[in-house]
């Protein structure tokens, strides 16, 4: 497990460190994980007082334990009987993640490394550069899409552990199909499963077996016309079979099917008008009886948008430039239908964040906090 701990003095740690049972480096990354006292500590960053720790070494000073969250791809949230959790794609740290939401904001929040943490790489147990990330409720399997690697790799960590047991189903020599950039993933009905190609512009989709696959949107090249994608980043699929994809390049969200498209929010150029988008990251659905609307996380613009079905316009949700409270370059999203929470990604803060229906503030879940914290709160590790 990923601890997130407070830093503590030489003589509170440092006592348990001589009870070390085994400390590394993983090769080619910073990761330093400790067995101690049956736990496993994985840390990207451990020092003490600007020394690197290594090796079991404890030198006199205070302990501290920081960590870096890469938060730049998508993340899914898990539905369990007891509490909802959040899986998120880390790009830099090359893992997915799991959060216990339910012990955010208090001491001992726990994050779990559930696949990769092993240095960047398309070995056993790696992964490079994870974009996409989709879960399967029901199975309890992750799809992970990973830009580094051009490849789909499916885990089943629940039965195999933690970052083991990957199998490649798109993108190597033995698996069916390629992708140039893998972005966006996401689960259609029948079990297909749908990944935005962002250099390939185009959006593909794949038979739950993996045994068909075809291009459903996009795929003439870069462009604004209703054939064409450009950058397309992510994707999403409604009850009703519609495929929603964001793309980047033109700062606009379209809707397909049949491979007929209708552009839905933006479109109008880049910008923070209410008709505009700007550098779209991240989609989201909220379906109800009056139809569907899209969340839409808007890293140029620093704001979650939504979208509703017949307007032009959109409604700023969170952040928006000047706004208090705000956002830093939002880049995953997701939506929790059960209690309308919304859980937003922040490449620029580093940290993932919960906004409750009509809340002011925003509650945070996973990631760095400001030094000014550190005596209040936990340093954060993710």
């Amino acid at each position: 497990e990923v601890i997130l701990a407070k830093t503590l003095p030489s003589n509170t740690l440092c006592n348990e460190l001589r009870q070390l049972v085994a400390a590394s480096r993983q090769q080619s990354s910073e990761t330093v994980q400790l067995l101690l006292n049956g736990e496993l500590l994985v840390c990207d960053t451990l020092t003490i007082e600007g020394a690197a720790f290594e090796h079991g070494q404890c030198p006199d000073g205070a302990l501290e334990f920081t960590a870096v969250l890469e938060p730049k791809g998508r993340f899914a949230l898990e539905r369990c009987d007891r509490a909802p959790g959040l899986y998120i794609s880390e790009v830099n740290n090359h893992r997915v993640t799991h959060w216990d939401c339910e012990r955010a904001g208090g001491a001992g929040i726990v994050g779990r490394i559930v696949v990769g943490g092993f240095g960047r790489g398309s070995g056993p147990g790696q992964l490079a550069g994870p974009r996409g990330l989709c879960f399967d409720e029901n199975s309890g399997v992750f799809y992970v899409a990973e830009a580094g690697n051009r490849r789909v790799t499916r885990w089943c960590p629940r039965k195999e552990g933690a970052a083991g047991g990957g199998q490649a189903v798109i993108g190597d020599d033995r698996a069916r199909g390629e992708v140039e950039e893998p972005g966006g993933i996401c689960l259609g009905n029948g079990g297909k499963i749908y990944i935005a190609d962002v250099r390939g512009h185009a959006v593909g989709c794949w038979s739950q077996e993996f045994q068909e696959a075809c291009i459903v949107a996009g795929g003439r090249g870069p462009g604004d016309g209703l054939d064409q994608l450009d950058r397309p980043v992510d994707v999403a699929v409604d009850s009703k079979g519609f495929l929603y994809v964001a793309e980047f390049g033109n700062d606009r969200v379209t809707r397909w099917k049949d491979k007929t498209c209708e552009v839905i929010a933006g479109g109008r150029g880049s910008g923070d008008a209410l008709e505009q988008l700007a550098s779209p990251t991240a989609i989201c659905l909220q379906e109800s009886r009056d139809g569907v609307s899209v969340l839409v996380a808007e890293a140029g613009n620093h704001r979650v948008s939504r979208w509703t079905p017949g307007m032009t316009r959109c409604e700023i949700v969170v952040g928006g430039v000047g706004s208090l409270p705000e956002l830093e370059t939002p880049s995953g999203l997701c939506y929790d239908a059960a209690d309308g929470s919304i859980y937003v990604a922040e490449a620029g803060s580093n940290r993932v964040t919960r906004w409750m229906p009509g809340a002011l503030l925003d509650e945070q879940l996973a990631g760095r906090l400001s030094p000014a914290d550190k005596d209040e709160a936990m340093i954060s590790i993710n």
